[in-house]
């Protein structure tokens, strides 16, 4: 457990010196002085910063599918059309607020030619977060781990665009309303009556 929450709190540290410096000025002393530990603790974790920056993808990766799999505990009662609202705006919003990390990250991983791992842990999660949500509002077909695995390429080739190539993140809203699209299309809802009600509400 205190390991677990000592790398929880480099990662974190990380993060937050990404979001006001970019990845060449920081160093692992910096970011051992924001987690609060030492150097020597960071060492015993990591082997070097860009060893802490590759992870930093996975650690997101398990916030934004937490909170999703929380809203899907908490907000049981909400239609499907709703759920995906909410979904996209908090994915979205966790993009947009950890900008520089997630960039930081998945440049390391290309650059290490090891984006497929982040596919293969991606696509484990939504996994899970699809059971889920197939297990709570039916209506729509259960795709197979494969369909799983290209539904997470498609994303993860936009990622790389928007994150990467352009290195901004354009227009929020605009991409909110395509990754609500995209999970109602994905899961064969009424595409264009639900769209009509994310743009309507």
């Amino acid at each position: 457990m205190r390991s677990k929450m000592t790398v929880d709190v480099i990662q974190e540290a990380t993060i937050r010196l990404l979001s006001t410096s970019d990845l060449e000025s920081v160093t692992t002393k910096d970011i051992a002085d924001l987690a609060g530990v030492s150097v020597g603790s960071l060492y015993q974790f990591f082997n070097n910063k860009e060893e802490i920056v590759s992870s930093l993808v996975f650690c997101l990766l398990d916030r934004t599918i937490g909170v999703a799999s929380t809203l899907l505990e908490v907000r049981s009662s909400l239609e499907f059309h709703v759920f995906a609202k909410e979904v996209a705006d908090h994915v979205v919003d966790s993009f947009a607020e950890n900008f520089a990390a997630w960039r930081a990250s998945l440049q390391m991983l290309l650059r290490e030619g090891k984006f497929s791992i982040v596919l293969s842990y991606a696509s484990e999660a939504l996994s899970t977060l699809c059971d889920s949500m197939h297990a709570k509002f039916g209506g729509f077909i259960n795709i197979d781990r494969a369909e799983y695995e290209e539904v997470i390429r498609s994303s993860g080739s936009f990622l790389r665009m928007e994150l990467i190539q352009f290195g901004v993140l354009h227009d929020r809203n605009a991409l909110k309303l395509k990754f609500q699209q995209q999970i109602l299309k994905n899961f064969e809802w009424d595409a264009a009556r639900n769209i009509a009600k994310i743009q309507n509400g």
